[in-house]
């Protein structure tokens, strides 16, 4: 029997802050970074050509640290995942996106393995997973900051000043 192909199972869908995430995997990524960061689950759709044919890649999700404002669109793997050549195409197919459009983001493909949580934010973990969490907003606290300008700024870096 040949084992070189991976097989890529979606474990069970995930809710969290009224986003349906693909993963467990996923959700543990967000929780790593939701303190830093704004982060966008939809929207982000890139097409390309392959073969002829055409083609359409989402990653996972992108994010903007709060403080630096980087950006950085994220694709997220279990350990186990070894289809290289599959992860060398997106890489390149969101390379080309960025910098046909000129957006200030990076790429980074995240491994389970690079992801770390606090014990707070492992205790966050297992009560979302119990069903035990509370309602998540994932606007900031102490702002007054709007949905639109949230996603403002994530994929642009800036929030506009409100209007009169």
């Amino acid at each position: 029997m040949d084992y070189t192909f991976f097989e890529y199972r979606k474990s069970t869908p995930v809710c969290y802050g009224g986003m349906y995430l693909d993963s467990i995997l996923e959700l543990k990524f967000l929780l790593s970074i939701e303190e830093t960061h704004a982060y966008l689950r939809d929207g982000i759709e890139i097409y390309y050509e392959e073969h002829e044919r055409p083609r359409k890649y989402v990653p996972d999700f992108l994010i903007r640290n709060w403080k630096t404002k980087e950006a950085t669109l994220i694709e997220v793997k279990p350990d186990s995942y070894d289809h290289y050549d599959l992860l060398a195409e997106r890489r390149r197919v969101a390379q080309d996106f960025i910098g046909t459009f000129g957006y200030d983001w990076q790429y980074k493909l995240v491994f389970e393995a690079d992801i770390h949580l606090s014990v707070e934010q492992y205790k966050k973990f297992t009560s979302i997973l119990a069903g035990k969490a509370k309602k998540h907003n994932r606007l900031p606290h102490s702002s007054l900051i709007q949905e639109e300008q949230y996603r403002l700024f994530v994929r642009g870096g800036c929030v506009p000043a409100p209007s009169l």
